[in-house]
Formats: structure tokens, sequence, C-alpha cells
């Protein structure tokens, strides 16, 4: 053998030998970090219990009742919609304030009409018959027969007119009398008269007298009168628009309150799907509860308000 092969020889005995020592101590720990296992160590394991169902929270039973419609003050079929204009004409169609103060001015327009009545003119008329029959005392009296008969007549006419500017007064007369006779030349006898007559007074009841001292009073009383029934008018109108719209409010409050309920009830069916999962607290799910019921108490009292 030379030289040569006995180099190679020995290098390969070493390149095996250090192999063996890197392997070595690699191989010692995974060895003692996994031990055999023996029957008896595998005796000693307890067992693992088996899964036990676990009991449904409390929360389970909290259901939503729903919520009954408002009933007070509604009749079947009778429900009708109004507007701001149909209810201002009914309130001032039906109330009973209203027609007294309406009934007070015409009262009050009647009173004035009949002390304006005084300057009315007035036409007077007076028609008069009168028959008589006398026994004749004396020869000479003319008549044809024992007796004498007289027949009479009276037609009187006149017009009256008072001036309320200045208090003057105007009249006039026509007296008309016919007369007949047994004594007489001449059968009838006529006897008329046609008279006019201005009175102005100068000092007295020039500028005011009692007559037109009350028509004064009796417009102010039909201005207050108006103006009282005005003001109750705009009161009646104020007062119901007032409560259509608080009506209108309440309506809209009893929505918005219902809506709320179901809100509610929508957050608790939410909290409950997550403690089913385990993503949230039972606690939650009382609280939310909690809050529906909240809410429900404000839908009820919304109803008794609307009511």
């Amino acid at each position: 053998m030379t030289t040569k092969s006995l180099r190679a020889a020995a290098r390969h005995f070493a390149s095996l030998s250090l192999a063996v020592c890197c392997t070595l101590p690699a191989a010692l720990p995974a060895r003692a970090q996994d031990p055999a296992t023996t029957p008896t160590q595998q005796q000693q394991q307890p067992a693992t219990p088996p899964a036990t169902q676990q009991p449904p929270p409390a929360t389970s039973n909290i259901v939503s009742r729903p919520i009954a419609q408002r009933s007070i003050g509604l009749e079947a079929n009778k429900v009708v919609r109004w507007t701001l204009r149909d209810a201002v004409t009914a309130a001032l169609a039906k109330n009973v304030d209203i027609e007294l103060e309406r009934e007070n001015v015409r009262l009050k327009q009647y009173d004035l009409i009949a002390a304006q009545g005084y300057y009315d003119p007035a036409v007077v008329s007076t028609l008069l018959y009168n028959r008589s029959s006398t026994p004749t005392s004396s020869r000479f009296t003319g008549a044809t027969s024992n007796a004498i008969s007289r027949d009479s007549v009276t037609f009187n006419g006149g017009l009256r007119k008072n001036f309320e500017r200045y208090g003057t007064t105007f009249s006039a007369d026509l007296n008309n009398t016919r007369l007949g006779s047994n004594t007489n030349n001449l059968e009838v006898q006529y006897a008329p008269a046609l008279t006019f007559q201005i009175t102005q007074p100068l000092f007295k009841n020039l500028r005011i007298d009692a007559n037109r001292r009350l028509i004064k009073i009796t417009r102010k009383s039909l201005d207050l009168s108006d103006a009282q029934f005005r003001q109750r008018v705009i009161e009646i109108i104020s007062n119901t628009q007032q409560a259509y719209w608080d009506l209108a409010l309440a309506i809209r409050n009893e929505g918005i309150a219902r809506e709320s309920v179901g809100l509610a009830e929508t957050q608790l069916n939410n909290n409950k799907r997550q403690v089913e999962v385990g993503t949230l607290a039972p606690i939650d799910v009382v609280s939310a509860a909690t809050q529906v019921e909240s809410r429900r108490q404000q839908v009820f009292q919304a109803i008794n308000q609307l009511s």
C-alpha cells in the first residue's frame, strides 16, 4: 500500500468520526424530552370528563308584549280627518259663547234702530163721524121737521218729522170737516184747513237732547259689544289652533313612542343572540329589557295625553 492510499483512508475515517460526534449530542436531548410511557403511567392519567350541558340563561324568559291600540275617545266608523280650517269653522259654529255674543250684538243693533226711530217721519190721521137729532122748541128754527138733525164727518191728516242734527221739528196738518143739517139752506158744508209748523230750538236742546244722547250711548254700546264679539272670536280661534296643534303633536308623539319601543325590542333581541353565542354578558339583556319597559311606559303616557 502506498503512502497516498494511507492518507486517503485516514481522511475518510476522520470525516466519519466527526459526523458521529455531531449527531450524537442532538439525538440525546430529543430522547430525554420524549420518554416512553409505561402502561402504569397510562392507567394513572385521569380520564377527560364528559361535556355537561349548561343551563339556559335566565334572560331567555324575557319576552316583549304587544301594546294595544288607543281606543278611548274613538268610535268605530266615526273617525274623521279635519284640517285646521275645518276645526276653526266647527268651533265658531258650535260654540255657545259665540252665539251669546252674536245675540248681544243683534240686541244692541235693535236698540240703536229703536232709538233712531224717533227721527223717522210719521203720518197721523183721524176719521170721525157724528150724527145727532134734537127736537125743535121754536117755530123759527128753519127745520123742515119737528127735529134738527146734524151729520158731521171729520177727516184730519198730518205729517211729523224730527231732525236729528239740530233738533228741528216739522209738522204739516190737513183738517177737514163735512157738516150736513136740515136747518141749513145748503145741504152740505165743508171747513178745510191746512197748516205747517216748524220748531227750531235756539238755546235748549240745540246741541244735544235726550233722544240724541240715547242714540250716542247705544252706538257706543254697540261698538263695545262688537269689540267683545271680535275678541271672543279671536280667543276661540287661538284656542282652537292651540288645541289642534297640541293634538297633532300628541298623535306624532304617540307614533314616535311606539317606534322607540320597536327599536328597544330590536336591541333586546340582538342582545339575546349575543348572549347565546357568548359575546355579551347577561346583564346587558336585563338592561335592554328595562329600557323596553321604560319605553312602553312612555307609550301609555302618550296615549293618556292624546286621549
